[in-house]
């Protein structure tokens, strides 16, 4: 091909690609703008705002939404660490803020939080007692913005570790506690592991089962995050799926169209994604401290076994970060005025996301035993 049809069909390509680009744009404006009439809180008594407020010397990103102020308060404590979803809300809260009204927090270094104070971010202040520090302060903000002497809390994942400690430090300020994808401790891996090899070795298996415990062994000697290989744990887990039921767990493609599609998204949850993703050397220097204490200090059996707030679980069926069957057996041991553990059929780790009308359905339930406690039906 001569240099003048190669540059030709270059160009036509260009175009092409260019024609492609500017109609998926529009057809993503369209699709958010769609989606933010949907999601548009109109009720009389309704909240629907999000922007920052100073919290622990810092500027913190929040979002309330709900259908009536009056109605009981639900913090979520997002996962991660360093994965807040808060412009996603809308996916799994929309069937219940008729009946509560949500406040998502971008916790210190994530999110749009990170970015609202980057010039002044030092990663070596980002650890555990920060981060209890500054929720204390968010729940006493809530309390008074929105008028509630209590306030529930649900914490997913990483989430559910400062909670449960959390309410166990201040249960004078809590309605009620939900753990989705409770952590209990840093055996969770192990649990999966195991769960996978042990199918495995029902078909016989054994080459998959020596791959994965190598794996595992290998994996198993970091004594702190420095010495955790990131992409090994990535690597076991994705090996360790094969054998672990996934029914109806979402795909890193839904997950992205779902956000790419949010009319709540903007450059910063893009950006912090992108870190995520693509500068995850960046994003684990962020999260360092945190993570050190999720995979290597917290155990939830060293706190006490008698809470003085009602403590409800939520898990997925196919959990397997955060094994359902720790739960099942930790729920056991502790002592509540009220206690409760629920699944969600076929969903994952993600289980708000991966069926939040299951979700819903099972947050209802759960807190509709605190009303009756109350007597407030």
């Amino acid at each position: 091909m001569d240099r003048n049809k190669k540059n030709i069909l270059l160009k036509k390509v260009g175009l092409g690609l260019a024609g492609f680009s500017l109609s998926f744009a529009a057809f993503l404006t369209l699709i958010r703008m769609d989606y933010k009439k949907k999601i548009r809180i109109q009720s009389e008594n309704g909240i629907q705002e999000c922007g920052f407020k100073s919290i622990g010397g810092i500027m913190q990103y929040f979002q309330i939404r709900g259908e009536d102020v009056r109605n009981p308060v639900i913090l979520f404590l997002h996962g991660g660490p360093g994965s807040p979803h808060s412009f996603v809300s809308h996916h799994y809260q929309r069937e219940l803020e008729k009946d509560y009204t949500f406040v998502n927090w971008d916790q210190p270094g994530s999110g749009r939080t990170f970015y609202g104070n980057q010039e002044r971010f030092r990663i070596d202040k980002i650890t555990v007692d920060e981060i209890l520090r500054d929720l204390d302060e968010v729940v006493d903000y809530i309390r008074n913005r929105l008028h509630q002497d209590k306030i529930i809390i649900m914490g997913h994942s990483w989430g559910s570790v400062i909670g449960s400690i959390y309410i166990q430090e201040h249960p004078e300020k809590i309605r009620a506690y939900i753990g989705q994808g409770q952590v209990i401790d840093p055996t969770g891996e192990e649990k999966a592991v195991h769960e996978a090899m042990r199918q495995a070795h029902k078909d016989g298996n054994e080459k998959y089962i020596k791959e994965l415990g190598l794996l595992f062994d290998d994996f198993n000697k970091a004594k702190d995050i420095g010495e955790i290989n990131e992409k090994q744990l990535l690597r076991i887990r994705k090996v360790a799926a094969a054998y672990l039921p996934e029914e109806e767990v979402r795909k890193g493609r839904e997950m992205l169209w779902m956000g790419i599609s949010s009319p709540e998204m903007n450059k910063e949850d893009f950006r912090w994604y992108k870190k995520i993703l693509i500068e995850s050397r960046d994003f684990a220097d962020i999260q360092r401290n945190l993570v050190d204490f999720l995979f290597f200090k917290f155990d939830i059996r060293e706190l006490s076994k008698k809470y003085e707030v009602p403590i409800y679980y939520i898990s997925g069926t196919s959990d397997w970060i955060t094994p359902f069957v720790a739960v099942e057996e930790y729920i056991e041991e502790i002592e509540a005025p009220d206690k409760k553990f629920v699944f969600v059929k076929g969903a994952g780790h993600n289980a708000h996301v991966d069926n939040p009308k299951a979700f819903a359905k099972a947050v209802r339930s759960l807190l509709n035993r605190t009303k009756k406690d109350a007597g407030e039906e």
